[in-house]
């Protein structure tokens, strides 16, 4: 989950340098004033940094080592997707499955998160994604669009960010406009998600 692109985009390239993501932030835009019942975050080494305010989420935390040969994590979002169905499992439906992260690799063959939100949906939960546009797979943000809520982190960028070295700090979580629903092109509208509860949310995310 990396906010490069945006900053980029919206600050110039001074900000490339300087952007964070503010954890605490980024946690209150994805628990949308819900309770959160679990959850888990998942991602390389550099995720022990931030371990301490993932866990004040109320997120359990998982570090991978990195392979020798690639230099990526292994295992990353299957680790995730192994806890997704575990607090399915102990968190019966209705509640809102919230994952933030927008790969969509493995569809085709039933694998990956977009093939293990179809099963969870179809199971009663509600689901819904937070990404930035740059990484966010379209088979993934077409489904989600229909079934549930894409909400764009590049329209929440100056909530979700803030430059270090004291530069720029992070605007207040605008919860009435996530309420409203952001299409991932941007754009506000209703969500048609019938199945989301207000009251419980189960949020996961790949970082790395």
């Amino acid at each position: 989950m990396r906010p490069q692109h945006g900053a980029a985009r919206l600050e110039g390239g001074y900000a490339v340098r300087l952007v964070r993501v503010d954890v605490d932030q980024l946690g209150k835009l994805a628990r949308g004033g819900r309770h959160i019942v679990g959850g888990a975050a998942v991602g390389g080494p550099e995720i022990e940094t931030v371990r301490g305010r993932l866990e004040r989420l109320g997120l359990e935390v998982e570090s991978l080592e990195r392979g020798r040969e690639s230099g990526t994590e292994q295992g990353v979002d299957q680790t995730l997707q192994t806890w997704m169905f575990r607090f399915a499992a102990d968190n019966p439906a209705p509640a809102t499955i919230v994952l933030v992260g927008g790969d969509g690799a493995g569809w085709k063959d039933g694998r990956g998160f977009l093939a293990d939100l179809q099963r969870l949906h179809g199971q009663g939960y509600g689901v819904e994604v937070l990404s930035w546009e740059q990484a966010l797979n379209g088979h993934l943000r077409r489904w989600v669009s229909d079934e549930g809520r894409v909400i764009s982190l590049d329209c929440h960028y100056y909530e979700v960010t803030f430059l270090n070295e004291g530069v720029r700090h992070a605007r207040p979580v605008n919860l009435a406009a996530r309420a409203d629903g952001v299409a991932a092109e941007g754009k506000m509208r209703p969500s048609r998600s019938i199945r989301t509860n207000p009251r419980r949310s189960i949020p996961f995310s790949a970082l790395g």
